[in-house]
């Protein structure tokens, strides 16, 4: 990746380690626990992370990763956002603000886990990820348009998440990835092959990932969740959650 000069006030990330002195706080609501997590996935595939900081705090973050042609800003107001994102533009990036050109709309998700959450059967037979199943996985996400880029996959792993795959006539049809952190959940990635939807496999996949990190000791989950995804936004409330915050994917010129 070719390192550009950076402008007033920002620095380039390194290691994941680097935040460990650094306060995140202020920059998200609901993915403040994530961040040093979204710092090492990035990092371990190669992308960039930046931040502008002033007197000593932190106000915006950006983590990208070039061959995507985009990423996610966190940031503690909207100046500090379109700053950051004026970096490495023109890029599209998921933000919790309006901000630029609003190329999609989302909504952040939340339930609250715990024994008394009402939790609807599984119909389908969903399993953690396997070694083996890596090959399947990607062409899965590659066939229904996430990411291509081939370093995706062990990052996410060795940064602590965890794919769950379910399984149709011994065939991965379906997958979501699930991530823990300072007794906070987040599933993300759920995909379901388009000659399987409609059957409830996708609702089964976030169904499991929930139990999972309820059993890991996660208090509160979250996903988000395009306003468009008619589908996943019925699995969310089969399973308790509801939309608690906006989001958007902005273009930024």
């Amino acid at each position: 990746m070719e390192l550009r000069p950076l402008g007033p006030y920002v620095e380039r990330v390194t290691t994941a380690g680097e935040l460990a002195s650094t306060s995140l706080s202020g920059l998200s609501t609901e993915f403040e626990p994530f961040l040093p997590l979204f710092v090492d996935q990035v990092l371990r595939r190669g992308g960039e992370v930046l931040a502008r900081r002033r007197a000593g705090r932190t106000e915006a973050l950006l983590v990208r990763v070039a061959e995507e042609h985009g990423g996610s800003l966190f940031g503690s107001d909207l100046a500090s956002i379109v700053a950051l994102a004026a970096e490495r533009s023109p890029s599209s990036y998921f933000v919790e603000q309006r901000a630029a050109t609003v190329v999609d709309e989302l909504d952040v998700w939340a339930v609250e886990l715990g024994p008394d959450r009402p939790a609807p059967p599984l119909r389908h037979l969903v399993r953690t990820a396997a070694a083996s199943d890596r090959d399947a996985i990607a062409r899965l996400t590659a066939a229904v348009g996430g990411p291509t880029e081939p370093r995706w996959i062990r990052p996410l792993e060795e940064s602590g998440a965890t794919c769950w795959v379910a399984e149709w006539d011994r065939r991965i049809v379906g997958l979501g990835w699930a991530e823990y952190a300072a007794g906070r959940g987040r599933v993300h990635s759920g995909m379901v092959d388009p000659r399987y939807r409609r059957l409830g496999i996708g609702a089964d996949l976030l169904e499991a990932r929930l139990r999972w990190l309820t059993a890991r000791g996660a208090h509160r989950a979250i996903s988000e969740i395009s306003t468009s995804n008619l589908g996943s936004r019925r699995a969310a409330e089969r399973s308790g959650m509801r939309p608690v915050a906006p989001m958007y994917l902005a273009r930024f010129a």
